[in-house]
């Protein structure tokens, strides 16, 4: 749940194209530099920033990032402002001819489907809406699979659920 950690225990062990990152906690004014560091390390990324609570700490902000060569192109206008720090969407060329495009998703944590989280599903559902071709939205759902699926949203994006069978 933090950019370093993310890069060194995922993005760093992995030979996967593509890694999603959940809550980075980077603000605003040092994304730059993050992106920076990720290229270094051969990974290109589109993060969004988290946001700053009123305690002064980062939460949230997503990520989604490609080994060096793949190409990735923000969705930057498909995302509201208010959500960006929870949902991030763009296009990358892994995966299949003609590239995926990929989110990286991070609900509130112990709300279930409260309106905040709605409001979040709404907004991947209408980002979903706005592109052509496969995508694929990953994340930290902050709810059982079952919880979700109940709640019709995967009917309206077309979805499906890939979910381990144990507790992550």
């Amino acid at each position: 749940n933090a950019l370093q950690p993310g890069i060194d225990q995922v993005a760093q062990r992995t030979s996967a194209d593509l890694v999603l990152l959940q809550e980075h906690r980077v603000h605003l004014a040092r994304c730059p530099a993050a992106r920076g560091m990720l290229k270094r390390l051969g990974l290109t990324a589109w993060l969004t920033p988290a946001r700053t609570t009123d305690a002064g700490r980062a939460s949230g902000g997503p990520a989604v990032l490609t080994r060096r060569g793949i190409g990735i192109t923000p969705h930057d206008g498909a995302v509201p402002d208010a959500q960006r720090h929870r949902f991030c969407f763009a296009w990358t060329g892994a995966g299949i001819r003609g590239g995926v495009h990929v989110g990286s998703v991070y609900l509130h944590t112990a709300e279930g489907l409260s309106p905040d989280n709605l409001q979040v599903l709404h907004e991947i559902a209408v980002a979903t809406k706005t592109v052509r071709g496969p995508w694929i939205i990953g994340g930290d759902w902050n709810m059982d699979p079952a919880t979700l699926a109940s709640s019709g949203w995967l009917d309206v994006v077309g979805g499906v659920i890939v979910a381990p069978t144990m507790p992550t």
